[in-house]
């Protein structure tokens, strides 16, 4: 489909749209595992910030220690915030997080295994 990048195996079947959402088909029960809760902006039991969570694929705590007693501020972003990018090559999709407002970038590969997904953050894009 456009704009959307799939990588499969005989259990599995991958999918990622250009905004990231990451959609896990299991073949044998049709079972479908979704990143983003459908469900997360009318759900009355969850706070703010669980809702947030349930709508991003990653979060980020970024600690700033001016005075690691007196001074430390705690800043928070969701995958939604951020600039994304998503490339497929070799059996692995890669997406690209951009988290401008807090000068932080980082890619994320996801791949299948047997019958599992595999992430991996890739340590050496962390800037």
């Amino acid at each position: 489909a456009d704009g959307c990048y799939m990588v499969e195996n005989d259990a599995l079947k991958l999918e990622v749209a250009e905004d990231g959402s990451i959609k896990l088909t299991e073949k044998a029960s049709g079972a479908v595992y979704n990143s983003k809760n459908e469900f997360a902006e009318n759900d009355n039991y969850s706070t703010g910030s669980m809702k947030s969570k349930m709508k991003s694929e990653v979060m980020i705590d970024c600690y700033y220690t001016a005075d690691a007693l007196t001074d430390i501020t705690e800043s928070s972003s969701y995958s939604y915030d951020a600039e994304i990018s998503v490339t497929e090559k070799d059996g692995k999709i890669k997406i690209d997080y951009d988290f401008v407002d807090m000068s932080c970038k980082f890619a994320v590969f996801y791949s299948l295994g047997k019958d599992f997904l595999e992430v991996n953050v890739d340590l050496k894009s962390i800037i």
